[in-house]
């Protein structure tokens, strides 16, 4: 296999108070220039390993992989004695790490050798082979040079599964033992589970650097963002345990997800199988009297009335950014607050406004936020600021996330393409980032300059794509004359992907991208398709999503921060010709960026042939962006002004109309059936339910 090549160690923990870091810079500079010792990895100041809870912990001061063996090397001036009992120590802590690891071991043997060496200034003399003591960088690397020609290369494979144990990284992918027939979506589901995982180097930096003042972790959708939030979490309390860390969210449904990820992450990294649940805590960003969340108990604990939405809705008259305006009316009344948090973590960080940010920063120690967004999830950018519009600071730490990890190659394009609207016919795109760097930070390379008003082709290569198993046609588009037509296109399939593909229930999704009617559209194909089990996302609970023995129904709202190998998408003529395109090109970027395997994405009615001619588009010229050309920076500004003066004047008017049907409805306490029949012109209730249902009467 081919050996990973890098130009330099990773320098992790910085502030681990590793006082030997520039000898350590000059062994591995020099062990890189050995032509004999091929390098795959080596880390400074990580592994920091620990026994359990309670127990002592050690900062490994430089972890060297090659080809052929592992390495770990301290510096130390102690006698002979401490020198051995110090590697026996670390020796039987790094061999307890890796074989937590199930692919560590064969016949309960690691499938790698490891060696302690101790670099010491001390003159001591003594030959014992199971101890390596080394007094210059010459001693060390003639000493792993003579080890490494006694050594068989290892394979790339088994190199990957050393490098993802040693981080800590096994367990990223879900794993699950299940039975597969060869031939079907099982058994491709079965080598995705096979694959092993390992942190990439930008991946890794964010996870183990510690937190310094505020950091901010930026990728699209798969990039690992939840992961590491998750793995950070629990780094941080292993680092210190006496820290109050938060790690908040905004959709309910990713509390399990994160819980999971944290408390078994934790169990791997340690001995320890549960967490403190008053020092590393997964809270809402809201919360209640019921359920504790970041917001409420920052009132609770600051002698602050908290509101709820429905308080916030009827002083703001609206339940737009309820929790931004919550947050605002704290930070209007400039009271000090406690700052009793050590750390906050905050996931999906693109679902929350500044005054949330705000708030955050001002009960937090040193200004400890660790945020992760996902750079795309709102493509024009009309949520998320920069940094310095979020916190009126700049940010200490910044680490953009190239590559996805999640979503078929050719997923991803279409994602983009019809997200942006960039193969709509003889128009301008929808919406474009705003910046031209964005498509570098988000794993796209170019074919020609990228500059604006140039010819270009965007792609995304292997490195930023890497397809764990190849499948040939993930994503397809059908469209249908009738709603009735998809949702039996849909139970037909299900039904092939439980019997045929021997997929399970929670292997599925469906998102409907008629949010109004999604509750409806559920109701309806449960009735009419008895002989399969549906459940609507968070109706339960607002953490209900995934059953073992129900396929779950979700508007995009609930499934945001969920994935399935399988994504079934309705509803999708609602993209075209809708009064707010952002808000639904968004929403079937965000639901085709659920899957991890295959998309379909159904529709019907004459809409639907204006998205299937942009996916044509983007079939023709072989899943890649092609640009003929690229928008001028005149043309961006139309674009941005087109959809955000086209979105204001509509919703000043939608908000107009609402209040005014309030006032009816309220003060002169109306029918809502003859409201709506005076509101569209129709006589009676049936021409109103047909109207509804987007039949057409040609007498009219």
């Amino acid at each position: 296999g081919k050996i990973e090549e890098e130009n330099k160690m990773k320098i992790l923990n910085e502030n681990a108070n590793i006082v030997n870091i520039e000898k350590i810079r000059q062994l591995d500079e020099q062990i890189r220039k050995e032509n004999s010792i091929a390098v795959y990895k080596s880390y400074a100041a990580f592994p920091i390993i620990r026994g359990g809870k309670y127990s002592d912990k050690y900062v490994i001061e430089y972890a060297l992989l090659t080809s052929k063996a592992l390495y770990v090397c301290n510096f130390c001036d102690d006698g002979k004695d401490a020198i051995c009992d110090y590697q026996d120590t670390i020796y039987t802590l790094i061999e307890s790490t890796l074989k937590k690891t199930p692919t560590m071991v064969v016949r309960r043997n690691l499938i790698c050798d490891i060696f302690t060496i101790t670099i010491s200034t001390a003159l001591i003399s003594f030959h014992d082979e199971n101890y390596n003591i080394c007094h210059t960088i010459a001693d060390v690397l003639s000493l792993i040079i003579s080890i490494e020609k006694s050594k068989n290369t290892l394979d790339e494979v088994t190199l990957r599964k050393i490098n993802a144990a040693l981080q800590g990284a096994y367990g990223t992918v879900k794993r699950e033992r299940r039975e597969y027939y060869p031939g079907t979506k099982s058994e491709i589901i079965n080598k995705i589970n096979d694959y092993i995982e390992s942190y990439d180097d930008d991946q890794f930096r964010a996870i183990v650097t510690d937190a310094k003042g505020i950091q901010r972790i930026r990728g699209m959708a798969g990039s690992g963002k939840t992961i590491i939030i998750a793995r950070k979490a629990v780094q941080l309390y292993i680092d210190h345990p006496d820290w109050n860390i938060v790690v908040t969210y905004s959709t309910r449904s990713q509390r399990n997800q994160l819980y999971k990820l944290i408390h078994d992450y934790y169990e791997k990294l340690t001995d320890e199988a549960t967490i403190d649940d008053s020092k590393l805590r997964i809270m809402h960003a809201w919360g209640s009297p019921s359920a504790n969340g970041l917001y409420y108990e920052i009132c609770l604990h600051n002698e602050i009335q908290a509101l709820s939405l429905n308080d916030v809705k009827n002083r703001f008259h609206s339940s737009k950014n309820a929790l931004s305006n919550a947050c605002g009316l704290i930070l209007s009344e400039k009271k000090s607050l406690k700052k009793e948090y050590d750390c906050i973590l905050i996931d999906e960080a693109q679902d929350f406004k500044s005054d949330f940010f705000r708030l955050c920063l001002r009960v937090v120690k040193d200004d400890r936020i660790v945020y992760a967004y996902d750079e795309l999830q709102n493509l024009g950018g009309e949520t998320m600021e920069n940094p310095k519009g979020l916190f009126g600071k700049e940010i200490n730490c910044d680490t953009p996330l190239r590559v996805c990890y999640r979503n078929q190659g050719k997923v991803i394009v279409a994602a983009h393409a019809l997200g942006m609207g960039i193969y709509r016919h003889n128009e301008l795109p929808i919406q474009m980032p705003r910046t031209l760097d964005v498509w570098d930070s988000i794993g796209y390379n170019s074919e020609g300059e990228l500059k604006y008003g140039n010819n270009v082709t965007l792609y995304r290569p292997i490195e930023t794509s890497p397809d764990v198993i190849k499948i040939d046609t993930p994503v397809n588009f059908i469209k249908f004359d009738t709603a009735e037509e998809q949702f039996k296109y849909i139970a037909d399939n299900i039904k092939q992907n439980l019997i045929s593909d021997h997929l399970l229930s929670k292997d599925i999704i469906i998102i409907d991208l008629d949010t109004f009617n999604a509750e409806s559209n559920f109701v309806a194909l449960k009735m009419n398709h008895r002989d399969l089990q549906f459940h609507y996302a968070g109706k339960a609970n607002p953490e209900d999503f995934f059953r073992d023995d129900s396929i779950v129904y979700s508007s995009i709202f609930r499934a945001k921060g969920n994935e399935a190998y399988v994504v079934y998408i309705i509803n999708a003529q609602q993209v075209i010709n809708n009064i707010e395109p952002i808000t639904l090109r968004n929403a079937l970027f965000t639901a085709m960026t659920r899957s991890k395997g295959w998309v379909t994405v159904v529709g019907y009615g004459d809409s639907m042939n204006m998205l299937l001619a942009e996916f044509q588009q983007v079939k023709e010229n072989n899943y890649k962006l092609v640009f003929s050309p690229y928008p001028t920076e005149d043309q961006l500004k139309k674009i941005r002004t087109y959809n955000d003066d086209l979105s204001k004047s509509e919703k000043d008017a939608f908000k107009k109309t609402r209040e005014a049907i309030k006032k009816l409805l309220i003060d002169n306490k109306r029918d809502p059936l003859l409201v709506a029949q005076d509101l569209f012109g129709v006589q009676t209730k049936e021409e109103l339910l047909r109207l509804l249902n987007g039949e057409k009467d040609d007498k009219k």
